[in-house]
């Protein structure tokens, strides 16, 4: 399944535990230009495919993902495994996992994937209060 700007997943990155995010587009300067450098040594073809996520939670932090980094939010034994809530996964790791929930719930009852091609309104992260 192809995933879209908007889009709710989990990334897995090597040392990490999985953590909720939404695909976006890089829109800004700062943003493009980080993703130029992530991908600058890449063939063009894994280039094309590299995604840009906002990890939720406190941090929305920005990362540039390959689509094996990727798993769909709310797919069978892997969201699962990920949701299941453990002592060192701490309380930012349940507000992303809410966070998620709300979002991907909300997009659903939106229709989901019924977005208007080439709209990513929705891949930015709600307003953050530190």
């Amino acid at each position: 399944t192809e995933m879209a700007p908007g889009d709710i997943v989990w990334v897995k990155l090597k040392g990490y535990s999985a953590w909720p995010a939404r695909i976006g587009t890089p829109s800004t300067a700062a943003q493009k230009k980080q993703f130029e450098e992530a991908t600058s040594k890449l063939g063009l073809d894994l280039k094309k495919k590299t995604r840009m996520v906002t990890f939720l939670g406190r941090t929305a932090q920005c990362a540039f993902v390959q689509p094996s980094a990727l798993t769909a939010w709310g797919e069978g034994t892997q969201h699962e495994a990920n949701s299941k809530v453990t002592k060192s996964k701490g309380q930012d790791w349940a507000a992303a996992v809410l966070e998620a929930e709300k979002a991907y719930s909300s997009s659903r009852a939106a229709g989901g994937r019924k977005r208007k091609a080439g709209s990513d309104d929705d891949s930015k992260p709600d307003d953050k209060k530190d």
